[in-house]
């Protein structure tokens, strides 16, 4: 049996495509102004937070919005890949409880609340949006690091739980309290991922196809360039189709799916 990648691409693809379009008719019809909720501390071009132009009513930003969907299309590609490959019955390449917890259940879950809360985020340029939204990238790099360190030191899924719940904890508290140093928290989370796969690497003598980590930390980076640029104007069109931080969103989720075949590399047999 024979994971069928095209068919199940095209499937999740217009799936994903047609839910993103419907929320954002939905959200138009409606008019929602999103007047009484807490505003978002970045939610004007007059202070350089995204390019697009903010609609009065309805989705504030489309493109943005719809992009963000990307995420919610990797998670669930992410969950129906597992299934597939459980489905095999191959005990290696099922993975260890620490995977099938981490990839096969978390991840793809965490993926959609970034997805979802994403496109929140820029239809409403609500607190709560972007609450969500970076909450969910936290939860996302601190699974990794959690899954890296419990591999690295031998421990138990339930450790490896334990150490995530209260790292979010502690990092999601942290970043609530003091906003201004949410970016550079998520920063030092990726470089502490990729110091820890390097001594993974180093002292267990893993065997992983490295290169889709390479390609993973590329992809993001070339995202975090088109979103500063979009930040500082350089890269702006705010009645454009294409937009800087759309791109960032695009380019971020085939990083976490590149990412979730790096992990997996470790798994994966001749079938």
């Amino acid at each position: 049996m024979r994971i069928r990648t095209v068919s199940t691409i095209v499937t999740v693809t217009l799936i994903t495509a047609v839910t993103a379009a419907v929320s954002i008719w939905i959200i138009d019809k409606a008019q929602c102004t999103w007047d009484s909720w807490r505003p978002a501390t970045c939610q004007s071009q007059e202070s350089n937070c995204f390019c697009e132009h903010i609609n009065t009513s309805g989705a504030k930003q489309p493109i943005n919005t719809a992009t963000g969907f990307g995420f919610v299309w990797v998670g669930i590609l992410v969950a129906i890949r597992e299934w597939q490959v459980r489905k095999l019955r191959i005990e290696r390449s099922n993975g260890p409880q620490l995977f099938r917890v981490c990839f096969g259940l978390a991840y793809p879950m965490f993926l959609i609340i970034v997805g979802l809360g994403t496109a929140f985020y820029h239809a409403s340029l609500t607190f709560v949006g972007q609450s969500f939204d970076i909450g969910g990238m936290y939860l996302i790099v601190l699974l990794f690091l959690a899954y890296g360190l419990a591999r690295l030191q031998n421990w138990r899924t339930a450790q490896a739980v334990a150490l995530f719940g209260t790292a979010c904890i502690f990092f999601l508290s942290w970043a609530t309290i003091y906003p201004g140093a949410r970016r550079y928290i998520f920063a030092a989370m990726v470089v502490s991922i990729l110091v820890c796969e390097y001594a993974y690497h180093s002292f267990r003598q893993a065997k992983l196809r490295y290169s889709l980590l390479l390609a993973a930390v590329i992809v993001l980076a070339g995202g975090h360039i088109f979103w500063q640029l979009d930040y500082h104007g350089v890269f702006c069109d705010p009645s454009g189709w294409y937009q800087g931080h759309a791109l960032w969103h695009v380019l971020g989720s085939v990083s976490a799916y590149l990412a979730y075949r790096f992990y997996r590399s470790e798994l994966e047999i001749e079938t």
